[in-house]
């Protein structure tokens, strides 16, 4: 008897341990100071829900203040203070599904056994615990939903995702003001054609159909657009900062940065370069 008692005390402890853990890992789900969620809340919802108020005022400041008015101006509080619950739900709901789907990459890259093989790969950076993935949201959400081509080849598709970390983290530099130089900038185009033919890469061990193939294809397509679009800001800014500081060795004139989205060099003879690679 002593022995089921204690050992319903122990699950009973495991269970409050758990809630208890779930509650703070999740506290900003339990939220009902409305201050602390306005605080919480994107500031264009704020902009949004005064500008509801400018124009409710608006429309009654024109009559005669009666107890009609009021009540009104009751029932457009309790409206405005459930749009702010109603949003502040939807805005916990997508962080938590972010930090699901970011929880999963972390793993892959920082508690896979292959990540520790990738730390003498020339080709990636040695300071890979350090993520900026959490810096795209697109990123998370794209490798999260191919997660399934992990166990293809899950080696390649580690690499793809480091890859991307790594162009996350010279694009952050740069917006900060820190290495703001040309080298960076053909870097991150290197690292693009990485990412890009590390996860092709998985397509030779990818089930042979149509459909596996188009959909495989089309995902690439995807991460070359999202990749597309980091460089392209990335060229916008260095352009900018042409204007402001005048160009001295670390830097290039504008159209430097054209040459990518114009034509690329023809890198078939270089001595590293392979066929079933070497695809972007």
């Amino acid at each position: 008897m002593n022995a089921i008692i204690f050992h319903n005390l122990i699950d009973n402890v495991n269970n409050a341990t758990s809630n208890i853990n779930s509650y703070f890992e999740n506290m900003d789900s339990y939220e009902f100071d409305i201050y602390k969620i306005l605080n919480k809340l994107p500031n264009y919802y704020i902009i949004i829900y005064i500008f509801i108020a400018f124009l409710l005022y608006n429309f009654i400041s024109r009559y005669n203040i009666s107890l009609n008015h009021i009540f009104i101006l009751l029932i457009s509080i309790v409206i405005i203070y459930f749009l702010i619950k109603f949003n502040y739900n939807n805005f916990m709901n997508y962080t938590k599904l972010k930090k699901i789907q970011l929880d999963f990459l972390h793993k892959l890259i920082f508690h896979n056994q292959y990540t520790y093989a990738l730390k003498d790969d020339f080709n990636i950076k040695p300071n890979i615990q350090k993520t900026y993935l959490y810096l795209d949201p697109l990123i998370i959400d794209f490798y999260y939903n191919i997660k399934e081509y992990s166990q293809y080849n899950i080696s390649s598709f580690v690499k793809s995702i480091l890859h991307c970390n790594n162009i996350l983290s010279i694009i952050y530099d740069a917006k900060i003001g820190l290495n703001r130089k040309y080298l960076n900038y053909q870097t991150v185009i290197y690292e693009t054609k990485n990412a890009l033919n590390e996860l092709n890469s998985v397509i030779y061990n990818i089930p042979s159909s149509v459909i596996s193939f188009n959909k495989f294809k089309n995902s690439i397509s995807v991460l070359h657009q999202l990749l597309n679009k980091h460089i392209y800001d990335l060229s916008n800014l260095f352009k900018t900062n042409n204007k402001i500081e005048d160009i001295n060795l670390h830097k290039m004139p504008d159209n430097f940065y054209d040459e990518y989205f114009i034509i690329s060099p023809n890198d078939t003879d270089t001595k590293n370069y392979q066929s079933t690679y070497n695809m972007y």
